[in-house]
């Protein structure tokens, strides 16, 4: 599958397959990154810093490199990853309303249903695996926004 900003997304199963079980981990790497980083559970700080989604300079990482696939345009990828996580952002918002809200789904429903499980079937869930890979869009920044607020001394707790 190929999106309309040219970056082919992983082929998503119907059951639970080897994709979604390294999103499932995946999310729960990058959500580590923050507690680690902000030296809490990352709910608090995530709720806090969600907004500088739209404003951080993320630098360009180009896209494609090492998949076999040649794009005809250099394409970066924290812009793909930035439009995504805040068009989940966006969608979170219909029903959730505020950063705080947002926040205390990602670390209660997707991180500690991730964590907790011991193993993992649809129904430890209270969302879809779905929701989970859209999450991780965010995820992803906010961890490397966790990062550069340590290396650069800034309260990240």
């Amino acid at each position: 599958f190929q999106a309309e900003d040219g970056i082919r997304d992983v082929e998503r199963s119907r059951g639970l397959g080897d994709v979604y079980k390294r999103q499932l981990s995946e999310f729960l790497c990058y959500y580590r990154v923050i507690e680690s980083a902000t030296n809490s559970d990352g709910e608090k700080w995530l709720s806090e810093n969600l907004g500088r989604l739209e404003s951080e300079k993320f630098g360009f990482l180009p896209a494609g490199v090492g998949d076999g696939y040649v794009h005809k345009r250099r394409i970066n990828l924290f812009t793909v990853l930035r439009r995504r996580a805040l068009a989940r952002i966006r969608s979170l918002k219909k029903s959730e309303k505020s950063n705080k809200s947002i926040a205390k789904k990602l670390y209660r429903e997707s991180r500690c249903g991730i964590a907790h499980g011991k193993k993992i079937r649809r129904a430890d869930f209270g969302i879809e695996f779905e929701d989970i890979y859209l999450d991780c869009f965010i995820i992803k920044l906010m961890a490397r926004i966790a990062i550069e607020c340590k290396r650069n001394h800034e309260n990240c707790e």
